[in-house]
């Protein structure tokens, strides 16, 4: 009986102490908490004030107020906040208009970046709300400071307020504190900020100390009331914190010996000690009540997380068991609730391929888990294939490790992926076909730059060989004449392989546009024919045309129609040898009520054709047939590609057949509406001798000195007076000082040093004299594209002309705005 009684006396001692230290944690926290909430009371004021300053900043802001302005406000403030609140040491700052506005002068504070600083960089990615940095060590005091900053709404300015751990000394007073009791205020990153009740010298190695005790807080060794930490002198102390909202740690160590003072007085008064460990349980009991509903709370959660797994076992890696928590009903069917780990890995041999069998039983081997375990390892696992009803459907597997199961146990869990894995499989392989789309465009234009490499040479070796011919023949006019009629053709050639590259790079950004108007169908193609029957001619070719239309008159953009049109007769003429026919055929099939006709124009020749393997590339850009013939004809490879865009933009359609060595046919349809009026009056155009321009004044500009030299000798051949600018501000100058009506014309670059053509003309026609308004302003320039045009036409240009210059289009343009 007696043993019974000590035992139960020391049980009851045992738990008197637990209840006194549970009390005590219970009390430590309580204090620690009022010494955080002092703390906050304070930082509450500094917050008041930084919210006021951003307030007032805000506004000056919106003032867009000098920042000196900005800057005396914040003394002022400042001083008041001295003045009124007794707030001392405190320094009040913003950024504005990207400098620093301090209410107190910093040396040098204009050559600092407010962005590259911690404080401005979080308070922008907090949205509004107030951050307070680490502690750092300010360069300008050499002190520990932290910052309070917040986002000014709206802006990019910042308002911050620096405090200082010096100051905390009169926040905290040690009066309510238990006896020896000691205070330690933490930021979120474990620098000491203040501490109170004892003298750093009472304990050696003090930085260490703190950094230990701040540790074990975080490692939430100090969470349980029997934990405690020992001084380098040997004394136990109960650690007790609380973290405020800022992520500050407020610390209370109180002694141990005046936690249990009195213990050994319980035993005298043992039956009240009942009432009173009476009145614990109960407390306990409620306690207990509330952790059960917690824990059942937690029991559901991990429920519903287990609802993502279709099997979940409990491993024992040292006995090499396994316990179901969850399965398959093929799981089910073939093992116990529990049994060896081997027999569970040996289900998954029928249902997953032999080679995924041995990566699982070696990846999740008995050895293998110990070894994750022993390294902590949390989560682990991947991804395979696994029969389900005659279908394979991908599965996730996981060993799951944790330090609140038993020791040497995991959670393995298996999850269906199917859906997620099949989308990221498709990904992947839409991110391979792009790779191989993007290497195989690469490989082809790398192919198309090395042909255009070749191509582009020829007539450039064609204009610089026969250029020095001509030089060593100066005496002989018939053999210059012959030389300079092969650079002219050699020069276009060139032209037109720039065009095409020019337009392939338009089709593909879809900046296209098609410009409808009026044209006689049946003349504009019949005099188009004729200079191909001619070219024909020459080489022994035989040509025709033949036209089956009613309406002679249509409404389209001609001038693509053309471009269509000469690009499939040149193809006729280049890949047909001598006797080979080629035959065009214009055919208009009417939708009658409609307003408008299918024209379709079959261009067919007898030519060396083109075999099955092309066909299918004929349409792609930069490819070209290199078979037999076809290899020594220049080109580019992007001719076909270029007309089937612009059948395409028309609505039209093409169709091509071809066979080797029989020749091709190429049927193109191009829906184009109606004119009413079919008496279509057309006039030929002049020859460049018809032209008047006798007389006349040009101010030309122009920054390169052989275009200069170029367009000084077409205009002084008809007698035209020029006057010359070499760029837009030069000739801004000369015609601004000009008497009024001394020019003409304006014949006006585009890009020019100083100032370009487009500025040029704004400024020219924006200069106070009638002329500035009226004389006609012509652009030359390289840039011959629509939006170009427009660009011209935007600045207040009455005309276009593209480089390089065609004599009747200068001529008759110069004509026409006289």
């Amino acid at each position: 009986m007696l043993f019974f009684l000590v035992l139960f006396s020391g049980f009851s001692l045992h738990m008197m102490r637990t209840s006194l230290l549970d009390n005590a944690q219970i009390m430590g926290s309580e204090i620690a908490s009022g010494y955080a909430t002092h703390e906050e009371v304070y930082i509450a004021e500094y917050t008041s004030i930084l919210k006021n300053t951003a307030k007032a900043i805000e506004v000056r802001l919106q003032e867009q107020q000098d920042i000196s302005v900005i800057r005396q406000w914040l003394r002022d403030y400042q001083d008041y906040v001295h003045d009124t609140m007794g707030i001392e040491g405190i320094e009040i700052y913003a950024t504005a208009y990207g400098k620093i506005a301090g209410a107190t002068y910093w040396e040098g504070d204009d050559l600092i970046d407010p962005t590259q600083t911690t404080w401005y960089q979080m308070a922008m990615e907090s949205g509004g709300e107030i951050i307070f940095t680490p502690t750092y060590i300010d360069q300008r005091l050499n002190s520990p400071t932290l910052t309070m900053a917040m986002q000014i709404e709206d802006t990019d300015s910042v308002i911050a307020v620096d405090i200082y751990p010096e100051q905390f000394t009169g926040w905290s007073k040690m009066d309510s504190l238990p006896e020896d009791s000691r205070y330690f205020l933490f930021d979120s990153e474990g620098f000491l900020l203040h501490y109170n009740g004892f003298d750093e010298s009472e304990i050696p190695e003090f930085d260490s100390y703190t950094k230990e005790l701040f540790s074990e807080i975080k490692k939430g060794l100090h969470d349980v009331s029997s934990s405690y930490i020992t001084d380098p002198d040997g004394e136990k102390r109960g650690v007790y914190y609380s973290v405020t909202p800022n992520g500050w740690v407020s610390v209370i160590t109180i002694p141990y010996d005046y936690l249990l003072r009195g213990t050994e007085k319980i035993s005298i008064f043992y039956l009240s000690s009942i009432a009173f460990i009476s009145i614990l349980s109960v407390l306990f009991l409620v306690r207990d009540w509330h952790l059960n509903q917690k824990v059942k709370l937690t029991n559901d959660v991990v429920r519903v997380l287990g609802n993502s797994y279709y099997a979940l076992y409990l491993v024992n890696v040292e006995q090499g068991s396994y316990t179901i928590i969850k399965a398959s009903d093929y799981v089910r069917q073939h093992l116990p609730e529990k049994g060896t780990y081997m027999d569970l890995l040996h289900t998954l041999k029928d249902i997953t391929q032999a080679d995924v069998y041995h990566d699982i039983e070696q990846t999740f081997s008995l050895q293998n888990i110990r070894e994750l375990v022993k390294k902590r390892v949390k989560n682990f696992g991947g991804d395979f294939q696994r029969l389900f009803n005659d279908q394979y459907r991908w599965v996730n597997i996981r060993m799951l490790f944790d330090e609140s199961l038993r020791p040497n146990e995991v959670i393995l869990c298996f999850r269906d992926i199917e859906e997620e894995k099949q989308a990221q499989l498709n990904y992947n392989k839409l991110l391979q076909d792009s790779l191989k789309t993007s290497q195989e465009i690469a490989k082809t234009k790398n192919m198309f730059f090395s042909n255009m490499s070749h191509d582009m040479r020829t007539p450039l070796n064609a204009i610089i060989g026969l250029s020095e011919l001509a030089s060593n023949h100066l005496s002989s006019p018939d053999k210059i004449k012959e030389y300079l009629q092969k650079i002219n053709l050699s020069s276009k050639h060139l032209l037109g392989l720039i065009n095409d590259i020019l337009e392939i790079s338009r089709l593909e950004q879809g900046k296209l546009e098609l410009n409808k108007t009026s044209f006689p169908i049946q003349q504009e193609m019949q005099e188009l024919f004729s200079i191909f029957e001619i070219q024909a001619q020459k080489n022994e070719k035989h040509f025709s045309s033949k036209f089956e239309i009613q309406n002679k008159v249509v409404i389209g953009d001609w001038f693509r129609i053309q471009q269509i049109l000469n690009n499939l007769l040149s193809n006729a003429i280049k890949y047909t040898l001598p006797g080979d026919h080629i035959d065009v055929t214009v055919r208009e099939i009417p939708h009658e009520g409609s307003g408008y006709s299918d024209f379709q124009i079959i261009v067919s020749d007898t030519g060396v054709g083109m075999d099955k393997d092309f066909l299918e590339k004929l349409f792609i850009p930069f490819e070209r047939d290199v078979r037999f013939g076809a290899k020594n004809v220049s080109g580019t490879g992007l001719g076909m590609p270029i007309i089937q865009n612009l059948i395409m933009q028309m609505d039209g359609e093409i169709n091509v057949e071809s066979e080797l060595g029989k020749g091709s046919v190429f049927t193109v349809t191009l829906p184009l509406y109606l004119e009413q009026n079919q008496n279509h009056d057309t006039e030929k155009a002049k020859s460049s001798e018809q032209y008047q321009l006798e007389g006349k004044h040009v101010l030309l500009v122009e920054d390169n000195e052989i275009n200069m030299e170029i367009a000084t000798e077409i205009l002084t051949i008809k007698n035209i007076h020029v006057t010359q600018a070499w760029n837009g501000k030069e000739a801004v100058d000369l015609f601004s000082s000009s008497e009024q009506g001394t020019f003409d014309f304006i014949l006006m670059d585009m890009q020019m040093p100083v100032m370009g053509g487009c500025e040029a003309t704004k400024q020219i026609r924006s200069l106070p004299r009638e002329d500035a308004k009226s004389i006609p302003i012509i652009a030359v320039t390289a840039n011959a594209f629509s939006e170009d045009i427009a660009e011209t036409m935007a600045a207040g240009m009455n005309a276009h002309i593209s480089k390089p210059i065609d004599l009747n289009i200068l001529y008759s343009t110069l004509e026409s705005l006289s």
